[in-house]
């Protein structure tokens, strides 16, 4: 379901480091961490995102829909799947079940792959190789840090948009491909639930059951 289980793939292991000096190594690294930290924030940032995403797994698993990030705030949109997260409430429509599931937004269950989805920049080492024209920018986690275990980034060598990414997470791998972004200029109106039109499906709320529990 969604980014939030797409984003996993095989790391690229480049035998780029093993050709340079620790000087040179230091360097890249830097450069690549820069790189990706530039991008981590046009898409998570105060001026939001929006950027289109496709996995096919043939036989496995499959699936397409559009993200919308800002400021910690998301809205993201598949087939059978719509989900709106203002900051305060995670709200989960299920299509096929014509239900709404919602959340505090801050609450961990209100998705079993968050914990696992969850990157920092400064838990991994870098490294940064130029080739057909695109930056790949490799990130491999550093000892005893959980979730994403390796991550590379494509992104396009003149206008530093991304093309796509690989993420890993244990045995798992998938490649995701990237299209239609946009960096900023993102209405905070698309990240409102509009319970209005949603008024006649069920709804259950998990924030009173989940207080409840703490």
């Amino acid at each position: 379901m969604l980014l939030l289980m797409v984003w996993m793939m095989l790391g690229c292991g480049y035998a780029l480091a093993q050709k340079m000096t620790p000087a040179q190594k230091a360097a890249n690294a830097k450069r690549a961490k820069e790189l990706f930290e530039t991008t981590f924030k046009k898409v998570y940032g105060e001026e939001g995102s929006r950027l289109t995403y496709s996995v096919n797994i043939i036989g496995v698993f499959k699936t397409s829909g559009t993200i919308y990030y800002k400021n910690g705030k998301e809205r993201y949109d598949e087939k059978k799947i719509t989900v709106w997260n203002d900051g305060k409430q995670y709200v989960r429509l299920n299509k096929p079940k014509e239900t709404i599931e919602i959340y505090a937004s801050d609450d961990p269950e209100r998705n079993s792959h968050s914990g696992a989805m969850k990157l920092n920049p400064d838990n991994y080492d870098y490294e940064l190789e130029t080739e057909d024209g695109e930056y790949k920018i490799e990130l491999e986690a550093k000892k005893n840090v959980d979730g994403i275990k390796r991550l590379m980034l494509a992104l396009d060598q003149k206008s530093l948009v991304p093309k796509y990414l690989k993420l890993r997470f244990g045995i798992f791998s998938i490649k995701v491909q990237l299209s239609n972004i946009k960096f900023g200029d993102i209405n905070d109106s698309l990240f409102d639930f509009p319970a209005e039109k949603y008024k006649g499906l069920k709804k259950i709320d998990h924030r009173t059951q989940n207080q409840k529990r703490k």
